[in-house]
Formats: C-alpha cells, sequence, structure tokens
C-alpha cells in the first residue's frame, strides 16, 4: 500500500486530527491553569486588603444583592456560552444569532434584576440595596455583549489570550477597588471591582477577537443550540442557587442584622471556593472544546477524560484537607479579628471542595456532549438535596446558645457539606460518566492516588499542629506558615511518583 492510496487518507487525518486535538490540549491546560492561578493570587491579595478597610456587614450587603444579579446573569449568559464552545462547526449566521440572542437576553436580565432589587429594597427597609443592584445590573450587559467573543476566543484554542485577557481585567478591578476603599469605605468599592471586571473583559475580548456579529436572518436554524443553551443555563442557575442558599435564606429570617452573620459566611466560602475555581473553571474551556471534537466513546475521549479528573484531584484532595485544618489561622490572617467567627465556617465549608471540584469536571463533561437535559434533571435533585438540608442545619444551629444568625449560619455550612460528600458526589459523578461512555472505575483508579497522599499529608499536619502549637502562644501567620510548608512539603514527597508520572503522559 503506498501513501498515495486514497484508503489511507481517512486514517491519516483522522489520526493528525487526535494528535493536534491532543496537543493543542497539552498546551492550553497549563497556560490556563498558571493563569487562573496568578488570578487567585491577585484575588486572595486584594480580599485581604478590603478585609481590613471593609466590615463583614459591607460584604454581607453585597451578598444579599448578589442572587438578584447572578442568577438573571447565568440564565442570559452561561448557555450561548458553552454552545459555542460544545459545537464542532458553526456558521457566521449561527454565531451572529447567538450572539443577537445573547443580547437580547441580557437586557431582560439587566431589567429583571433591577425590578427584584427594588423589592428588596422595599421588604428590607434598606434603600442601598436598591442603588447596588442597579449598578451590578450594567455589569449584566457587559457580560452579554462579550460573552460570545470570550467563548470564541476558547473555542479557538486561543487560551493564552484568553487567559491573559482576565488577568488584565481582574488587575485593574482590583487597582480601582482598593483605591476607592481608601478614600471611601463602603460597598461601592466592591461594586466597582465587580463591574470594571466585566467592562474590561468586554471591550478586550472584542479587540482581540476583531469578530463582529451580523443581523441573523434565520434564527430557526439554532434550534438545537437554542435548546442545549437553554437547558444549560436554567440547569447552571439552579445549581448556583443551591449553592447560594445563604444568601436568600439568612437575609429572609434575619433581615438586616443578619448581614455580619451572611458576610461572613459569604466570605468563608469565597475562600472555600477559591480551590475549586483554580482547579477546574480554568478547564472550562480547554474541556469543553477539546472532548467535543472527541468522538464520543472513543478511546481518545476517555483519556482525556481521565487526565483532567486526575489532574484536577492532585489539588482538589489536599486542598480540602489542609484547608480545613488551617481554616482558623488563615481566616485571621486574611481578614483579621473581625472576620475570626468565619474561621469556624470555613472549617466546616473546606470538605465540600472534592464533591464541587469533582461535580464540576463531571458537568464540564456532559457538557461536551450536548447533554443539557441531564443537567437540567441533576441541578433541580441537588437543589431538592440542599434545601432539606439547609432547613435541617438552619433549624438546628439556630436553636444553640449564642448569636443565633451565626449558629444559624454555622448549620448551614454543616448541611452543605453533609450534603455534597456523603449524599450526592458519587450519584451523580456514575450518572455523568456512564452517559457519555466513560468507566466510573477507570476515573476512581485515577482519583486514588491523590487521595490516598492527601490523607497522608493530613495526619502528619493534624500531629504536627498537636505536638508543636499544643500551647496557644503562637501568632496565625506562624502556625499557618508552619502546618502549611508541613503539609505541601508531606503532599509533594508521597504524591512525587503520581506528579511526576503524569507530567510525563501529558507531554508524551
Amino acid at each position: 500500500m503506498t501513501h498515495d492510496d486514497p484508503s489511507t487518507e481517512p486514517v491519516e487525518s483522522a489520526l493528525q486530527a487526535s494528535a493536534a486535538l491532543t496537543s493543542a490540549t497539552r498546551r492550553g491546560a497549563p497556560l490556563v491553569l498558571i493563569g487562573h492561578l496568578a488570578s487567585q493570587l491577585i484575588g486572595l491579595g486584594t480580599l485581604a486588603i478590603l478585609f481590613r478597610l471593609l466590615g463583614p456587614a459591607e460584604f454581607g450587603l453585597l451578598a444579599a444583592v448578589l442572587p438578584a444579579v447572578m442568577l438573571p446573569r447565568m440564565a442570559a449568559t452561561l448557555g450561548p456560552g458553552i454552545a459555542v464552545m460544545q459545537r464542532r462547526d458553526l456558521s457566521q449566521m449561527q454565531l451572529s444569532v447567538l450572539f443577537w440572542l445573547q443580547v437580547f437576553a441580557g437586557i431582560a436580565a439587566t431589567a429583571t434584576t433591577v425590578v427584584i432589587c427594588w423589592l428588596q429594597a422595599r421588604y428590607y427597609h434598606e434603600p442601598a440595596l436598591f442603588a447596588v443592584g442597579v449598578v451590578l445590573a450594567g455589569g449584566t450587559l457587559f457580560a452579554a455583549l462579550g460573552n460570545q467573543h470570550q467563548a470564541l476566543l476558547e473555542r479557538d484554542l486561543r487560551f493564552g489570550a484568553a487567559s491573559l485577557l482576565r488577568l488584565v481585567a481582574q488587575l485593574i478591578a482590583c487597582i480601582a477597588a482598593i483605591g476607592w476603599a481608601v478614600y471611601r469605605p463602603d460597598v461601592w468599592a466592591l461594586v466597582i471591582q465587580h463591574v470594571l471586571e466585566l467592562a474590561v473583559l468586554f471591550v478586550g475580548s472584542w479587540l482581540l477577537l476583531k469578530w463582529w456579529p451580523a443581523w441573523p436572518k434565520r434564527p430557526w436554524h439554532v434550534r438545537e443550540l437554542l435548546n442545549f443553551s437553554v437547558a444549560y443555563s436554567v440547569s447552571s442557575l439552579v445549581h448556583f442557587l443551591a449553592q447560594n442558599l445563604e444568601k436568600i435564606l439568612l437575609p429572609f429570617f434575619f433581615g438586616v442584622t443578619g448581614n455580619r452573620a451572611l458576610g461572613l459566611y459569604s466570605q468563608a466560602f469565597g475562600l472555600m471556593i477559591k480551590p475549586v475555581y483554580l482547579l477546574t473553571s480554568p478547564l472550562t474551556g480547554v474541556m469543553v472544546s477539546s472532548l467535543a471534537k472527541a468522538e464520543p466513546g472513543s478511546e481518545l475521549y476517555s483519556r482525556l477524560t481521565a487526565r483532567f479528573f486526575r489532574m484536577s484531584a492532585l489539588g482538589l484532595f489536599p486542598c480540602a484537607i489542609g484547608l480545613s485544618l488551617v481554616s482558623n489561622d488563615l481566616m485571621l490572617l486574611v481578614g483579621g479579628g473581625a472576620w475570626r467567627d468565619g474561621g469556624e465556617l470555613l472549617g466546616w465549608l473546606a470538605p465540600a471542595i472534592i464533591s464541587i471540584g469533582l461535580q464540576n469536571l463531571a458537568i464540564f463533561v456532559l457538557a461536551s456532549r450536548g447533554r443539557g437535559r441531564e443537567l437540567l434533571i441533576a441541578s433541580f435533585w441537588l437543589l431538592a438535596l440542599l434545601l432539606q438540608g439547609a432547613a435541617i442545619g438552619m433549624y438546628v444551629g439556630g436553636h444553640n446558645a449564642g448569636n443565633e444568625s451565626l449558629n444559624a449560619s454555622l448549620g448551614l455550612a454543616i448541611a452543605f457539606t453533609l450534603v455534597h460528600l456523603f449524599v450526592w458526589c458519587l450519584p451523580f459523578l456514575w450518572f455523568a460518566l456512564q452517559i457519555v461512555q466513560v468507566s466510573p472505575w477507570q476515573i476512581a483508579r485515577q482519583l486514588w492516588p491523590a487521595a490516598r497522599s492527601a490523607a497522608v499529608m493530613g495526619l502528619v499536619v493534624i500531629v504536627t499542629r498537636e505536638l508543636v502549637f499544643k500551647q496557644d502562644n503562637y501568632s496565625p501567620s506562624v502556625r499557618l506558615a508552619t502546618l502549611v510548608l508541613t503539609g505541601v512539603v508531606t503532599y509533594l514527597l508521597i504524591a512525587a511518583r503520581e506528579i511526576l508520572q503524569l507530567r510525563r503522559e501529558w507531554a508524551n
């Protein structure tokens, strides 16, 4: 058989496509992870400064408004962005239709946010809720205008440019927020940070991509994309609601007096979720774009899926265990004495890092195959489970002696973690992997080395804490630095073989 034999062309073409996809994925994943690591470090540093300039009440005021902002925004923007990355081929007409649908949905979401915030302000007798909500609603317009361009950057595998743009936008917004907080320490520093980042992302993505939408002529040709987009958006909305029940329940039961507890909980949750964002969110574009181009049920699809889980697990497991053990010192170091009560909340929330991280990866896998209906059903199940857990947790916590709202928030944190770890995680992973024809046992084998190494690391950190810091005469910074260094060194020594093997495989 010669090289000119036409029968070899499809095979050679498939092999070349597979090699090109694997190469792009191999280059893209480290870029986005490095970019997101830098992003989290910038965010943590900014948060530490804002913690000292602002109090828990200001963060609580922002947290009370966020559901009214984020739920409509997610419904308008998340689905179309994933739909763009999830399809192998899209015409210019289809892209234009999706863009304008997203813009119109963004306008509707903005109006919805304004109405909800007006109702909130009247119900809670807090005029600031309306003013803050109106400005944050403007960010929804920026998100709707820039979302598709950012998705197209990742669909075209331009991961480096997309990561750099996010870093620049975040840095500009953080500097502006700190500057405002120094001048006027109020909630508007947080609002400026939120809206300005979205505005820079909007402008930057248009400049980088240089794609201009046309006016759509045949919108019915995107019906399949629209169906998936709606299903994904609604499932993301329900999922966000499930993870942010405290922003609705605490203000409802405790009103303005619960702002401090809400601020403590929301920022403890924010610190907990940072490792999840670091280790899974950057992979959204890489996973969905890469897996969407691989044949379902193929060896390449299973191999890519397994490696994404394996790479993320190496960070998820030690972060969950380590953060739960150093939560009190971390909260004191980042926020100071005013945030001391948030340490216990963070300690209970931290183990959920494992479940949320693995769950996010499973969601990306389902999205790569356009399984919006299954995502929607699963999100409602999770919401129902967490609502039951939240009701029990708030009831038990609220009836303990002490600060009622703070105890209720602690009950919420405990219930959140228990439901995620022991009720939801494994069934959802099994469900998602079976749908895309990937063996759950294959993924379990990828997770085991990280889980084992993290468990040993946790034991070493506990022993070190009990032996070295039994006397409470050390500063939080000394304890934190010692325990973190002990945990990192221990984990790297135990997991060294797994890390090196994954690195060799990824580079091969």
